[in-house]
């Protein structure tokens, strides 16, 4: 299986400028091609940038004089193209069939289904949308692009060639606790109503989908009735349970039934070892180890020196010792430091020449409180060496406390999700959502409604495309916070979801996703 790191999703925060690699000057051909675009308040040149679908470089260059400081709210710049002619785009805009006006309560959801369009599609044709606090208004016109045209931010995807033509139809059911009164019944909640609005996107693509929900109690007085419907129903995919003590009786049924099953939170669910119809969203700890060191070693080279930080929780030890000896096999200079380092221990043992990567045993906020302010006194006294600092899902939790401080200490955080608050795509879908449902979503990590849309398209998408063996297939999916490339576990076992991914944050205050692609 031939493994690739990629590095092609970026992103910038507001109000801090990213520098992107341009392909050279203008063409002379577009250079007449050009649009007006007044400034408005909060905007930065890359936001611009994105909207118009243009590099930095080029509109910097089509307004002399213009730098990320001189931009103001309320002046107009120049705006170039970067193609011209029949059926071209303008950057990444697509060219126009028509226009539509709003009507009140209309949705970019309706309008795009109304048109047969996609969302992306539609944003890429109206790039202010793009623009924090952009407003759907009732009498504004928006102009909707060709059904053929494919968005700019959905790259084409080729999958493997399926064995039997597309299907229509797929019943799933939904087995989840959705009538607890706890965060844990909310939290399900969610996720079953993010699921329900991948549903809908199959029913605008033309397919027919049969829901069937089914509260799960933790006794499971009500489990054996809800596998008797599910049988008779003739569902092809469950999704759920939660609770572990079900884990066993859904597999039985699963391997009895032929049923696939998607279990979306636990990572704990033996029965993956032995029934071919389990699919596990998160990894167990032994499979996750080894995706990780893998792409650590895609990231980082043998000229680093890994510093392995030593605390008295280490409550990621385990992952710790698993990846020195990866790396020790791998001929990767490793050493250790005790909690509570000083400059001076820290400085005797690195190198101006050699990037020091830091590796801290304990995920808690607790350590990341204690590690981050140590490593910043050190940058500030030491600005020669480079340091890069690993870390753990659970700090995207703290992003709004430490976030400039992660951009000080270059810092990568490895997960299998990513929710990333400025993306168009991510502020559409929370909008249907309060739109939907009439409730904001909840402040977890990952977003509870979004890991539901990824996961529940990915499924019924994959059986619809492949039917119900489409494991290791090219699912033909664009994530929302979510990727997902199930891998077999043995001869007889299920599925376990091998996606890993990087959130590098830079010094230069972008962030970008690494990934090794399968």
């Amino acid at each position: 299986m031939k493994k690739h790191i990629s590095r092609l999703s970026r992103w910038c925060l507001a109000g801090c400028l990213v520098v992107l690699v341009s392909g050279g000057m203008l063409p002379a051909s577009a250079q007449d091609d050009v649009a007006r675009h007044t400034v408005q308040a909060g905007e930065t040149l890359y936001r611009i940038s994105k909207a118009y679908g243009v590099a930095v470089e080029d509109i910097v260059r089509a307004n002399p004089g213009l730098t990320a400081e001189s931009l103001k709210q309320g002046s107009t710049i120049v705006i170039p193209a970067t193609v011209k002619g029949e059926g071209a785009t303008v950057g990444s805009r697509p060219a126009i069939r028509t226009t539509h006006v709003v009507k009140a309560k209309e949705t970019l959801w309706g309008i795009s289904h109304e048109y047969g369009i996609t969302l992306d599609e539609l944003v890429q044709a109206n790039p202010e949308m793009m623009v924090a606090g952009y407003e759907l208004k009732a009498g504004s016109k928006v102009l909707i692009p060709y059904q053929s045209q494919q968005s700019a931010t959905q790259p084409p995807v080729t999958p493997v060639v399926a064995s039997r033509p597309e299907r229509t139809k797929v019943s799933v059911a939904v087995l989840m606790p959705l009538k607890s009164t706890g965060s844990e019944g909310s939290r399900c909640l969610e996720y079953y109503r993010g699921f329900l609005m991948a549903v809908e996107q199959l029913k605008n693509a033309g397919k027919s989908v049969n829901v069937y929900a089914y509260d799960e109690d933790p006794a499971g007085a009500m489990l054996p009735g809800a596998l008797d419907k599910i049988k008779a129903a003739g569902v092809e995919l469950i999704v759920g349970p939660v609770y572990p003590q079900h884990f066993a009786t859904v597999a039985d049924f699963a391997r009895k039934e032929g049923v696939n099953v998607l279990v979306p939170f636990s990572s704990k669910v033996a029965q993956v070892e032995t029934c071919a119809h389990i699919y596990m969203m998160n990894a167990p700890d032994k499979y996750k180890h080894t995706y990780v060191a893998d792409l650590f070693m895609h990231t980082f080279t043998k000229g680093d020196k890994i510093v392995f930080l030593r605390s008295a929780r280490g409550n990621e030890r385990a992952f710790c010792e698993y990846l020195k000896t990866r790396l020790a096999a791998a001929g990767y200079e490793t050493c250790h430091l005790p909690e509570g380092f000083d400059n001076t221990q820290l400085k005797g043992l690195l190198s101006p020449s050699q990037r020091a990567v830091f590796v801290p045993d304990d995920c808690s906020k607790a350590t990341l409180d204690d590690l981050l302010p140590r490593l910043r006194t050190f940058k500030k006294s030491y600005p020669g060496f480079q340091t890069a600092l690993f870390g753990y899902p659970e700090w995207q939790t703290y992003v709004s406390v430490h976030l400039d401080d992660f951009f000080r200490a270059n810092t990568y955080v490895f997960t299998n999700f990513y929710y990333n608050v400025y993306d168009q795509a991510t502020r559409t879908f929370e909008d249907m959502y309060r739109s939907w449902f009439r409730t904001p979503l909840i402040d977890t990590y990952p977003r509870m409604s979004i890991l539901g849309y990824d996961s529940g398209l990915y499924m019924m998408k994959g059986i619809l495309t492949y039917g119900a063996d489409f494991a290791g297939q090219d699912v033909p999916i664009v994530p929302r916070q979510s990727d997902m490339h199930f891998e077999k576990v043995g001869t007889d076992g299920g599925y376990i979801n091998s996606s890993i991914w990087f959130i590098h944050y830079k010094p230069d205050k972008s962030i970008e996703r690494l990934e090794i692609k399968h």
